[in-house]
């Protein structure tokens, strides 16, 4: 499921009266596009399930601010864009990527065997939070970097530099041999 897929006006009207067979409807028709979009920006499934959490509970507390019904998957994705970019706030000291001096010295344990097994998500994971998150509603969700800026309480140019060095940073981590499919740490 997405967000574009619809949700009809009763169900929203019924769980805006306290249906809980309703509101839960509208849970098990969009918990996957939340969680999914969560866990795109977070690289973390356990601040995806708490995100998760959030959107849900705000949804629960704020149907009745629903306007259109006809766009409430968009009035959700607002919602659930909201809650990772409070989460980012909220624990940025803790949500860096992973720390390049590890792997300098060879010692890399988590070794790839297959090209396969390298992606975007991999390589994401290397980006703190607040990178992600500007690459993601820059280059994906092609959110504005006055937008953005806006969204994480930071200056444009600032969300610019942001994106610029995460751009930069997922080069660097793509030409790094344990992303090259070749085995890290080989004597052949």
């Amino acid at each position: 499921m997405s967000f574009a897929t619809p949700c009809s006006k009763q169900i929203i009207k019924n769980a805006i009266a306290g249906d809980r067979l309703a509101y839960g409807q509208i849970y098990n028709t969009y918990k996957q596009a939340v969680y999914s979009l969560a866990y795109r920006m977070l690289q973390n499934p356990d601040a995806a399930l708490d995100v998760l959490q959030q959107v849900f509970l705000k949804v629960m507390t704020r149907l009745v601010d629903v306007k259109d019904y006809s766009k409430f998957g968009s009035w959700l994705k607002r919602i659930a864009y909201n809650c990772v970019i409070d989460y980012i706030r909220a624990n940025e000291r803790e949500m860096t990527g992973f720390d390049d001096d590890h792997f300098a010295g060879g010692d890399y344990s988590g070794k790839q065997d297959s090209l396969a097994e390298f992606d975007l998500d991999s390589l994401l994971k290397g980006l703190s939070g607040r990178e992600r998150a500007v690459l993601i509603l820059f280059s994906i969700e092609e959110y504005t970097h006055q937008e953005i800026a806006s969204e994480l309480g930071i200056s444009e140019s600032n969300s610019k530099q942001i994106y610029s060095r995460s751009l930069q940073k997922l080069s660097r981590l793509a030409s790094l041999e344990r992303y090259s499919g070749s085995k890290v740490g080989s004597y052949e």
